[in-house]
C-alpha cells in the first residue's frame, strides 16, 4: 500500500518522527518522506538511530494532506493571469534583441497585433470626453494608433524614382563628383542582375512593406552608421569616396532594389526626453545640425501647431444634430431610425481630434520629413537617458547618411552616427537622437 504524504514546517517535525517510528516497526522497508529543507537532517538521524538499513527507498505522503495540499494550489492558481510579458519585453529591449510581436510588424502575427492596439486604443481614446482628448490634428499626427508602413513605403519609393533624391545633395552650390545621369544609368544595368525584382513587383502590386534582414546588407549599413567592421563588398557595388561611407551609386543602388525595405535602428537621445510607443522618426535640416553644433544644450525643434480644417464641420454636424432633435417628436418612428443610422455614420467618419480617412502625403505632412516609426521606447536606468527601438525606410536611412556626410555639421561625442529626430505623440518638442543599426539579434 502506498501512501502519500506531505508534511512542511517546523511544527510538525515530531509528527514526522513518530510516523516514521511507527511504519518502520509495520514494515521492513526504508520510507522517506519529503518535507522541507529545516527538517532533513533530523529525518536522516532518525534512520540511523533505530538501526534500520534497506537498500529500497519509496517516496510516501498522506494522502489527506496531500489533497489539502492540491485544493490550497487550485484555490490560488485558479485565476492566475499570464505574467512576464512586460517583464520580458524590457529584457529584450536591454539586450538589444527584437520582440515577438512588437519587432515584427510584417509577419501575420505581427500585423494582427498591430490591428488589436488599433482597435483597443481608439476605443480608448473615444471613451474620453471630447474636451479632454489630444488633438492629434493639430500636433501634426496622422495615425496616432497605427503606423502608416504602406504609406510611408510608397511615398520614399516614389521619391527614390524621381530626382527629389539627389536633391538635397546640393550643398552651397557644391555636388558630388559623379553626376546624377551618368550614375543613374550605372544603377539601372546593375539593377537588372542584383535587384530582386520579383520582391519589388510583389511589394508595389500589394502595397506591402517588408523588413530588411540581409546580414551582408545590415552589416554595410552599420558600418556606414559608424558601427562595427566592414564586409566583403558584393560584386557590383561601386566603390565609396572615403573608404567607409556609401557613395551615391552604391546608395540609390542599394535603394533601388530595397525601396519598400524597412530597416529595426536603435535611437539613443542625447540629452532629454523619453521616447514612446509609436513616436515620430523625422529628418533633421540643416539648420537644426547647425544650431546643435553651434549650442550643446540646444534640445532640438519644435513643430509648428497645425490647423484643424475639420473643426468647422464638426460644428455645423452638432447644430444639425441640435435641429433634429427638436424634431423627433414629429417625426415618425422610420425617421427617427434613419437618422440614428446617419449619426453613426457621421460619427464613424468625423472624430474629433483625428483624421478622416483617406489621409494625406506622410512624409511632407510635419515641417521635418517623416523617416519612421517607434516600435518600443523608454527610459533606460541602466544608461540614464531615453532609449528605444524604431523601423525606418531604408531609402530615407541613405538619405540622412548622405546628407550628413556632406555636410559635415555632426556634433562631436557621436562618431560618425547619424542624427535623426524624434518626436512624440502628444508634443511638439522635437529630440536629437543617435542611429545605429543592432547586429546581435542576426
Amino acid at each position: 500500500m502506498t501512501l502519500f504524504a506531505s508534511l512542511i514546517g517546523d511544527q510538525m517535525a515530531e509528527f514526522t518522527m513518530f510516523l516514521i517510528k511507527f511504519i518502520m516497526k509495520q514494515t521492513s522497508m526504508l520510507f522517506l518522506i519529503l518535507i522541507d529543507h529545516q527538517n532533513v537532517f533530523a529525518v536522516y538521524c532518525c534512520f540511523h538511530l533505530t538501526g534500520f538499513w534497506c537498500q529500497h527507498c519509496i517516496v510516501m505522503m498522506i494522502m489527506t494532506c496531500a489533497l489539502l495540499f492540491l485544493l490550497l494550489c487550485w484555490k490560488v492558481y485558479q485565476e492566475a493571469l499570464v505574467g512576464g510579458l512586460r517583464e520580458s519585453e524590457r529584457h529584450s529591449m536591454y539586450r538589444g534583441v527584437p520582440h515577438f510581436p512588437d519587432d515584427f510588424p510584417d509577419c501575420v502575427a505581427g500585423l494582427r497585433h498591430a490591428a488589436e492596439y488599433k482597435v483597443q486604443a481608439l476605443d480608448k481614446f473615444k471613451r474620453y470626453p471630447p474636451d479632454k482628448r489630444p488633438n492629434f490634428v493639430k500636433l501634426g499626427v496622422q495615425s496616432p494608433f497605427a503606423p502608416l508602413w504602406d504609406l510611408l513605403a510608397q511615398e520614399w519609393d516614389a521619391m527614390r524614382s524621381n530626382k527629389d533624391f539627389c536633391d538635397f545633395l546640393k550643398v552651397e552650390g557644391k555636388i558630388q563628383d559623379e553626376s546624377f545621369l551618368t550614375v543613374q544609368q550605372e544603377v539601372r544595368v546593375e539593377d537588372e542582375s542584383h535587384a530582386p525584382k520579383d520582391m519589388e513587383d510583389k511589394c508595389k502590386e500589394a502595397c506591402l512593406f517588408y523588413t530588411i534582414r540581409n546580414q551582408r546588407l545590415l552589416a554595410r549599413l552599420a558600418v556606414w552608421c559608424g558601427l562595427g567592421r566592414a564586409p566583403r563588398r558584393p560584386a557590383g557595388l561601386p566603390e565609396s569616396s572615403d573608404g567607409m561611407g556609401p557613395s551615391l551609386a552604391e546608395s540609390l543602388l542599394l535603394a533601388s532594389s530595397n525601396s519598400y525595405g524597412f530597416v529595426w535602428v536603435r535611437l539613443e537621445l542625447l540629452e532629454r526626453g523619453t521616447p514612446e510607443h509609436l513616436a515620430a522618426v523625422s529628418i533633421p535640416s540643416s539648420d537644426d545640425l547647425a544650431k546643435l553644433k553651434n549650442d550643446k544644450t540646444y534640445n532640438g525643434p519644435l513643430e509648428p501647431m497645425h490647423s484643424d480644417p475639420f473643426k468647422t464641420q464638426l460644428r455645423a454636424e452638432g447644430k444639425q444634430k441640435k435641429i433634429e432633435k427638436g424634431k423627433k417628436k414629429k417625426k415618425k418612428n422610420q425617421e427617427e431610425k434613419r437618422n440614428s443610422e446617419d449619426k453613426k455614420e457621421s460619427e464613424d467618419v468625423l472624430i474629433k481630434g483625428l483624421h478622416p480617412e483617406p489621409l494625406g502625403s506622410a512624409v511632407s505632412h510635419c515641417s521635418r520629413l517623416l523617416l519612421g516609426s517607434v516600435a518600443r521606447g523608454d527610459f533606460s536606468l541602466a544608461e540614464g537617458a531615453g532609449r528605444c527601438f524604431a523601423f525606418v525606410s531604408l531609402v530615407g536611412l541613405l538619405r540622412v547618411i548622405l546628407h550628413q556626410q556632406l555636410v559635415g555639421l555632426r556634433p562631436p561625442g557621436g562618431g560618425r552616427r547619424p542624427l535623426v529626430l524624434v518626436r512624440n505623440l502628444n508634443s511638439l518638442q522635437y529630440y536629437f537622437a543617435w542611429l545605429s543599426v543592432e547586429l546581435q539579434w542576426l
